[in-house]
């Protein structure tokens, strides 16, 4: 008999036998355990949450903040034609040399910070042989936002 089979024979496996019979309903009861309060837990936060409602609004520009910012803003880019459009709520900016696309494009590339909390719009947006005579053309128009929850 060789001395492993002996060592197994004589009192290593029945010490085995003995702590699996202890150990084994332990771990089985922790492995239950474990379970059952995950479940529980998964239950917990899988309850429904309620989506919150709600409302954006959106207000434009009026004609009297409009012109103050043209005022400014064709003062700041004096390579384009900066003008407010006949109903007063949008601001055009046109130039009738082809050459000046890049006073243009800077000029409709500063609009976002011409005024705090305002957001832009362009209604119009014209790059090449815009309206006959005009090379470029925009037309944007500025509205403030709100989000109300309820």
């Amino acid at each position: 008999m060789t001395p492993f089979v002996k060592i197994i024979k004589n009192g290593l496996a029945p010490a085995a036998l003995r702590y699996c019979g202890v150990l084994g309903p332990l771990l089985i009861a922790v492995a239950i355990g474990t379970t059952v309060f995950a479940v529980k837990q998964g239950m917990e936060l899988a309850k429904p949450v309620p989506i919150p409602q709600i409302s954006i609004k959106r207000e434009y520009l009026m004609p009297e903040r409009v012109a103050s910012i043209v005022a400014r803003f064709s003062h700041d880019n004096p390579g384009v034609l900066v003008e407010q459009s006949k109903d007063g709520k949008t601001i055009i900016i046109k130039n009738t040399v082809a050459g000046a696309y890049f006073d243009f494009i800077y000029a409709l590339s500063t609009t976002p910070g011409l005024e705090k909390g305002v957001f832009w719009e362009s209604k119009v947006l014209c790059l090449n042989d815009c309206l006959g005579k005009t090379a470029v053309f925009a037309e944007i128009r500025g509205f403030t936002q709100s989000i109300d929850q309820f």
